[in-house]
């Protein structure tokens, strides 16, 4: 009978072990929420967050934005991660972002998002001036892109480009653009500005037959992050998207 017992209270013991890992894991899940619930956003008229997910935990969240430029061909692709401690007395010790760049870790990068067979990484990370971070670039048999990552005292974060675009160059002025984009309060401002858009100047399908002018709306719909725009011009966009 005490044997009988001890089993049983053996089996009670693993079943609520499983059952409260099974629900911390549940807890700490990636979820998806409205993007304007985040911190981190992305400021650029040229591409599109279409998804955004979170990986709440005790001491700490986690923030992931998914970019592109609208469905576009040829493709373009973002993905932003912040990780920051919400515990004031917390803060990261170790050289994330140093580790991050590690060409080790940005094959298995490259490989988690199947991004293709690695033909060319650079082996040393450049600075970006003027902006504290680090990034490298990358070729692969469907593509290239690169992976920027800063760390600060509380607060950690990285973006990864990728286009399947081959004339498409990867400079510093673009990397300067994506990265500038970035905007989480109290870490880093977005400073992107693109001066070749006015959006004052572009005029509505329905106020002119002019063709020349409705091609000039579909870009600039094309071009523009549909939240940002009123209610009227979104839609407006989206019935002239979807007539394309």
């Amino acid at each position: 009978m005490k044997n009988f017992r001890l089993i049983q209270n053996i089996s009670l013991f693993l079943i609520f072990t499983i059952f409260s890992i099974f629900f911390n894991q549940m807890a700490y899940a990636w979820k998806e929420v409205n993007c304007s619930n985040l911190k981190l956003s992305f400021k650029n008229n040229q591409y599109e967050t279409y998804r955004c997910t979170v990986q709440p935990s005790t001491n700490s969240n986690s923030e992931f934005l998914e970019i592109d430029n609208f469905n576009g061909n040829p493709y373009e692709g973002i993905y932003i991660q912040h990780d920051y401690f919400t515990a004031s007395n917390l803060y990261w010790t170790n050289d994330w972002a140093y580790q991050t760049l590690k060409n080790d870790n940005l094959k298995d990068l490259i490989q988690r998002y199947q991004l293709g067979t690695e033909v060319q990484l650079d082996y040393d990370s450049t600075k970006l001036k003027g902006f504290g971070s680090h990034y490298k670039k990358y070729e692969t048999n469907l593509g290239k892109g690169f992976v920027i990552a800063r760390q600060d005292r509380s607060s950690i974060f990285s973006l990864g480009y990728f286009t399947d675009n081959p004339k498409k160059v990867i400079d510093e002025q673009l990397i300067r653009d994506i990265y500038s984009s970035i905007n989480i309060p109290g870490i880093i401002k977005a400073t992107y500005s693109n001066n070749n858009l006015k959006n004052e100047n572009i005029k509505s399908p329905s106020s002119s037959k002019d063709d020349s002018q409705s091609e000039n709306f579909l870009d600039f719909c094309k071009n523009s992050n549909l939240g940002d725009l009123s209610k009227d011009v979104a839609e407006l966009c989206i019935e002239k998207l979807n007539k394309k």
